[in-house]
Order: structure tokens, then sequence, then C-alpha cells
């Protein structure tokens, strides 16, 4: 018999259905080995291994020396505008551009209150903090 599964919160069984729906960027915007997502801030409203199996997607947490071209989603969750690394803030515009895919979460840390108002971040979202 089956042991008992751990219940999954709505917030992650909802972001685990947006990123899937964000996994199919332009072709030339998919990693080596699949579908990668690169998710900044506080994310511990995820269950990471459960985006992961139900997306087949890798999760990091860390841009690294990859370019964002390398990363098929962009997770900015709760993060502020200064706390993003350089090639974050400077590359986004193009990487949407290219057909990359965005996901902003909010908190004390994003929009108006994360420093995103009068920057490039701040003019690519749908609602201006």
């Amino acid at each position: 018999m089956g042991g008992l599964r751990k219940p999954v919160s709505l917030t992650a069984r909802v972001t685990a259905i947006l990123l899937g729906l964000a996994l199919s960027p332009s072709p030339d915007l998919l990693a080596d080995g699949g579908p990668t997502i690169l998710s900044l801030g506080d994310d511990s409203y995820v269950t990471w291994s459960e985006v992961e199996s139900r997306t087949g997607a890798v999760a990091r947490r860390e841009l690294g020396d990859s370019p964002l071209a390398a990363f098929s989603v962009v997770v900015l969750s709760n993060v502020g505008y200064n706390s993003l690394p350089e090639a974050v803030r400077d590359g986004l515009a193009d990487y949407l551009e290219r057909g990359g895919s965005l996901l902003v979460t909010g908190g004390k840390q994003s929009y108006g209150s994360g420093g995103y108002a009068g920057t490039a971040l701040g003019d690519l979202l749908p609602l201006k903090p």
C-alpha cells in the first residue's frame, strides 16, 4: 500500500501550472538538456521538486556564469531590484524580446517597494510600480 502524500499547497500547484505553460520558449532559449528555470529571491513557497517532476525542468537559484538565454523561465520572487544580478537587470528586456518568459511575484521587496520604479524592469511590468 502506498504511503501518504504530503499535501501540495495551492500556491505551489498554481506556480507549477504557470511554469509549465511558460516552458515553451523559442528554440534558441532552451538550455542544453532541456528547460531550465532561474528563480531569484524568496521562493520558499515553491516546492521545486514538485515543479521539476511536473514540468521536467531543472530549477536553479543562481545565474552564475550562464547567460539569461540558457533559461526558459526567469522567476523574480519578492526580490529587490538592487539584489538582482547585473546581467539580469541589463539583459531582461532582450531576453523577453527573444521569447523568454518572466514570472514576477509580489512581496515587500517587489515592485515599488523593491526599487523597480524608473528601471527597465519596472517598464516591462504590466502594472507600473
